[in-house]
């Protein structure tokens, strides 16, 4: 395995038909920044007034985070072209597992956080150009990774980062600045506590064995000098992209996501990176352990076993991003 160099994106595939848009169901995440900050009843409003701009049916549809899946059925027990998801990486992810296969094309409609997918994408952050964008769109269909059968779209996390992502789970809907206190302490503790990791990664044969407080698979490989946000080049490669921090010192994570902000992080000698369809992670006993997917935390069963399920989901891609 070692530390390999990632191959080179191919070209962008054709262009497909555009694809037209009548009837749309928008779900979203009212718990999302983004909503939390609109008066009670202005999804419907916003919504509605956008469906008369466009001549469309755009039908506003909230979703139950203790239920995702029977709202995603309700949502498509009303026939819709497409499924508009508003909210974060977390969101959109939450969706499509509760869509368990089924091709319907999905538009990322951003209101989260980081709205990774949607930047690649190149969806505009702001809502009434995400709508217009989508409206004018083609379906593009992209991978979905997965781990121990449970789907990701962008990235998945082990070791320190899922417990610093736990924290801000608890304290979501209490607003940045409350919060960040909070997280910050938590994550000061956790980075003089955590333990590190021994692990054994199996690809192709090959076996790496380390000691580590951070790997990181993303959904296809990411595109090196990015910053301060990594980015991936394609999403339909087919591929992983398996990035662990050789943990030698206490400031090793540190000093990695100083360079995470500037776009050097594929210099640092301690990231060991390679490329791969699949991957075995072996903790060295079965046990439970918390895994970041999307920003979402989950707990899985040990070992971890990591694949990429090529082309697996319709997206829609605006013209615009496809023509440029």
């Amino acid at each position: 395995m070692g530390a390999s160099r990632l191959r080179e994106a191919r070209a962008p595939a054709p262009a497909a038909s555009p694809y037209p848009l009548r009837r749309v169901v928008v779900v979203y995440n009212a718990r999302s920044g983004f909503w939390l900050a609109q008066a009670e009843g202005s999804a419907e409003a916003r919504l509605a007034a956008l469906s008369h701009e466009h001549g469309v049916t755009l039908i506003a549809h909230p979703l139950d985070r203790d239920d995702i899946g029977e709202c995603v059925d309700a949502a498509l027990a009303q026939s819709p072209d497409a499924l508009f998801v508003s909210g974060g990486d977390g969101t959109v992810n939450a969706v499509v597992a509760a869509l368990g296969g089924r091709r319907i094309p999905i538009g990322v409609v951003p209101s989260g956080t980081m709205n990774l997918l949607a930047r690649e994408l190149g969806i505009p952050l702001d809502l009434e150009q995400a709508i217009a964008a989508l409206l004018d769109a083609d379906v593009r269909e992209i991978d979905v990774a997965r781990v121990n059968g449970v789907p990701y779209l962008c990235n998945s996390m082990i070791g320190l980062m899922p417990h610093i992502a736990r924290v801000r789970e608890r304290e979501r809907g209490q607003g940045h600045w409350r919060i960040s206190p909070r997280v910050l302490k938590r994550s000061f503790w956790l980075w003089r506590n955590y333990p590190r990791l021994g692990v054994e990664l199996v690809s192709g044969g090959a076996t790496l064995r380390l000691r580590t407080r951070a790997i990181a698979i993303s959904n296809n490989p990411l595109r090196e000098g990015t910053a301060p946000i990594p980015m991936r080049d394609r999403i339909d490669r087919g591929t992983l992209g398996v990035y662990v921090l050789r943990d030698r010192s206490r400031f090793g994570l540190f000093r990695l996501a100083f360079k995470v902000l500037f776009g050097t992080w594929h210099e640092d000698r301690d990231v060991v990176t390679h490329e791969t369809p699949s991957l075995l992670v072996d903790l060295g006993a079965r046990r439970p352990i918390t895994v970041s997917n999307d920003g979402e935390t989950v707990r899985l069963e040990a070992p971890l076993h990591y694949a990429s399920d090529p082309r697996a989901l319709c997206v829609l891609v605006p013209r615009a991003k496809r023509a440029a």
